[in-house]
């Protein structure tokens, strides 16, 4: 069997105009299994994913962040994704493609993940059962990550262990995948499966307290603690007795933690309080729907967050946030010019030309007055 996927690099591969030609493509080149990695939300279109299938694709992959909207949603950073991605794993079921759905474990969410399993496995009725393949996943977090959100995001193994306890009551199969876990914890938790470790080198944040590790029989093959996890919880890594039950997260305090702003105001509401802001506002007005295009992206909203400017662009199957600022203020960024420098936010990654080309073309215009 040739395998070949398409997004397994946190790319979202539908955003191209010509994925379904790829598709197509691949198929006519004797792969027997294409899988697309993607976030659901184009393929909640029932007929774009139909034209997907019958290019030749086979399998979807996609992660949900359990089904209470008013975290989920957050969590995903869009309002409606998680009604896009049930629909999304409908279509796909419903067009014969095997779907591997991933419920994530998180702390906001983690309470009710024993109800959204078995409401996610009943999309799949007895004609497509054998085709949804559900399991969880404790994320391995962000080497770069401030403790605070570390805190707010990832649960105590005792928590997980909770949520798995119970989903496993209901669909008896049902695997948690974690490649950070310590063995002294994997051992004890019935239905976790250890993921493919990070390579050496990409996670140094681990340690071996003295409190827990000193004569572990399993030290030798066992990472640590994640320094974060350590320095937040703290032991014991599993309550002794009992379970620990985790609390349902309040919306508002799960917005302060991911630091979550009102939503953008449109381009030219929002006040000026600098020269540039004003330079950039102007140049952004004729590019507003109904106007001229960038690539085919339309400037959508736009609002200030410290001393950068954010750009929300639109196409017809495509979103994109785009960070604007002065170059002398920038600590980092994608491309930069002779006076701005813009960047991205990660959950539209530059993976398509396209991308790469709105990049360079949003530059060039808000230089253009200044040559």
């Amino acid at each position: 069997m040739r395998d070949v996927g398409f997004g397994v690099g946190h790319s979202e591969p539908t955003t191209s105009p010509g994925f379904a030609a790829l598709v197509r493509r691949a198929s006519k080149l004797g792969f027997t299994r294409i899988v697309l990695s993607t976030s659901g939300m184009n393929i909640a279109r029932r007929d774009y994913l139909r034209e997907l299938a019958r290019a030749g694709l086979t399998g979807v992959v996609l992660s949900m962040a359990g089904l209470d909207t008013a975290r989920s949603d957050l969590l995903l950073a869009r309002a409606g994704a998680t009604e896009a991605k049930l629909a999304a794993i409908s279509n796909s079921l419903a067009e014969g493609l095997t779907t591997f759905v991933t419920l994530m474990f998180l702390r906001p969410v983690l309470w009710e993940l024993p109800e959204s399993a078995p409401r996610i496995r009943r999309l799949a009725g007895w004609r497509t059962r054998g085709r949804l393949q559900l399991a969880g996943c404790l994320m391995d977090p962000a080497p770069s990550m401030e403790n605070d959100r570390y805190a707010a995001l990832w649960p105590r193994y005792g928590e997980a262990a909770w949520a798995l306890r119970r989903i496993r009551q209901r669909i008896r199969h049902f695997e948690l995948h974690s490649s950070d876990m310590p063995v002294c914890v994997r051992r004890r938790i019935a239905g976790v499966h250890r993921s493919d470790p990070q390579p050496k080198g990409t996670n140094t944040r681990f340690e071996k307290p003295a409190v827990l590790c000193a004569g572990c029989a399993w030290t030798h093959r066992c990472p640590g603690v994640y320094f974060p996890y350590w320095q937040t919880h703290g032991a014991p890594l599993l309550p002794e007795s009992g379970e620990l039950e985790p609390s349902p997260c309040d919306p508002s305090a799960l917005r302060l933690a991911l630091d979550v702003r009102a939503p953008p105001s449109p381009i030219g509401v929002a006040p000026a309080t600098e020269s540039w802001h004003e330079t950039v506002r102007g140049v952004l007005q004729s590019y507003v729907p109904g106007r001229a295009s960038i690539e085919g992206y339309h400037v959508d909203q736009g609002d200030l967050e410290g001393p950068a400017m954010i750009t929300v662009w639109v196409a017809e199957r495509d979103r994109m946030e785009i960070v604007i600022e002065p170059k002398a203020r920038s600590a980092s960024h994608f491309i930069a010019g002779d006076a701005f420098a813009v960047s991205y936010r990660m959950t539209t990654p530059p993976d398509t030309p396209s991308r790469e080309r709105l990049l360079h073309a949003v530059l060039a215009a808000i230089e253009a007055p200044l040559a």
